[in-house]
């Protein structure tokens, strides 16, 4: 296995851990029917954790974009074409 296929699926997992974490970072959401001054102090209490979780979430594009990256040379045909962006006549 190559270096590179090894740092894809290290990329890979990395995305799905940190997006499960900043999911599950806030806590469970108060529902729509909950008064307005518990959702305003859910908002208020939560504020840092909720600011964590969507800078996370934001963080989780990078390894994404890694994945992605490098593991698109495994789609590759030896002629050099890319079969799923391939027109067909």
């Amino acid at each position: 296995m190559s270096d590179m296929r090894k740092f894809a699926g290290l990329a890979g997992i990395a995305t799905v851990v940190v997006l499960v974490v900043s999911f599950l970072l806030p806590g469970e959401p108060l529902m729509i029917d909950d008064p307005d001054a518990d959702i305003l102090a859910f908002f208020v209490d939560n504020r840092g954790r909720i600011l964590l979780a969507q800078w996370l979430t934001f963080v989780s594009v990078i390894p994404a974009i890694l994945f992605s990256a490098t593991s698109s040379s495994d789609y590759v045909l030896p002629s050099g074409r890319i079969p799923c962006l391939q027109w067909r006549r």
